[in-house]
């Protein structure tokens, strides 16, 4: 019950993060700004070879090195074809870097995505079909159109597009860290007993070994005040002439 509440709570946070988040940079930036850095073919070829080539390529050889069973094998595969992760805005804007070309990218990554996974998939998963509609909708619904949003409110009213952006950007951080909590704590309470045994083993290990610091130190501290005599045992005699 708590598990599937955790679920829950965590997909309705990034939900609100993505939506927030294209909202608040569609408020920011104009349309010309965000596809200026897509002029560059150098960079649209190599983001595009590394992300369609390169990513399925690494997920096949991680999981044959691995040896993944075959559902697992497939998600990996999955991953490494679904390019253009909404988040990328979001860690771009926490590592104070380019938001135009973070959000560029990320449309040409989605745009990919929509022609490369209903083509591509289906080879190296027979009998998989995906439809291009199905792909779409949840990245048209959720990523490019609060984008639009955004966009054309920041072009008609730009002042009300200067008022909400700050809210919307603390909704954004807020469903960030409500959805990294609920994903901790999710898994967490699906780890193994042995993990769990370890932890407070290691936390416990953590705990004896600064108090037997702390002890170490006041020992010092008494033998210091001591004249720097030992406290406990006898003295070595002395050689002559030292």
């Amino acid at each position: 019950m708590l598990l599937e509440c955790l679920n829950k709570a965590g997909l309705a946070a990034i939900l609100v993060l993505v939506v927030t988040s294209m909202t608040a940079v569609g408020t920011s930036y104009s349309v010309t700004r965000i596809i200026a850095p897509l002029r560059d073919a150098r960079l649209v070829l190599v983001t595009l070879s590394a992300n369609f080539v390169l990513m399925p390529l690494a997920s096949l050889g991680l999981a044959a090195a691995l040896r993944l069973d075959e559902p697992l094998a497939d998600g990996l595969l999955l991953l490494g074809m679904a390019s253009g992760a909404p988040l990328i805005p979001n860690l771009v804007g926490l590592a104070k870097g380019s938001l135009p070309l973070a959000v560029g990218i990320m449309i040409l990554l989605t745009a990919g995505t929509l022609v490369y996974l209903p083509l591509i998939l289906p080879l190296f998963l027979p009998g998989v079909i995906v439809g291009s509609l199905s792909v779409a909708r949840p990245l048209l619904l959720f990523m490019l159109l609060p984008l639009a949003i955004g966009i054309v409110l920041k072009a008609y009213r730009e002042d009300l597009a200067a008022l909400v952006k700050p809210l919307l950007d603390a909704i954004s951080n807020v469903s960030l860290g409500a959805n990294s909590s609920a994903d901790l704590i999710a898994q967490y309470r699906q780890s193994s007993p042995h993990f769990r045994f370890a932890w407070h083993h290691g936390r416990r290990v953590t705990h004896h070994s600064r108090r037997g610091r702390r002890m170490a130190g006041r020992r010092r501290k008494r033998r210091h005040a001591a004249g720097g005599r030992p406290l406990y045992g006898r003295t070595r005699p002395r050689e002559p002439g030292l």
